[in-house]
């Protein structure tokens, strides 16, 4: 993306992809994200 664009978000998230992938859907980048911080509340609350 460019400096513009990133320049205009609220947040910035990096979401790690091994192979060589140019480009993830929007839906698709938000399931993995959704997944990842679903299963990371679960986590802290067990530890609570």
């Amino acid at each position: 993306m460019s400096k513009r664009i990133l320049g205009k978000s609220d947040k910035i998230i990096y979401l790690p992809m091994r192979g060589k992938k140019e480009s993830l859907n929007v839906s698709v980048a938000f399931g993995i994200a959704g997944y990842h911080i679903n299963k990371f509340r679960s986590f802290r609350q067990k530890k609570q």
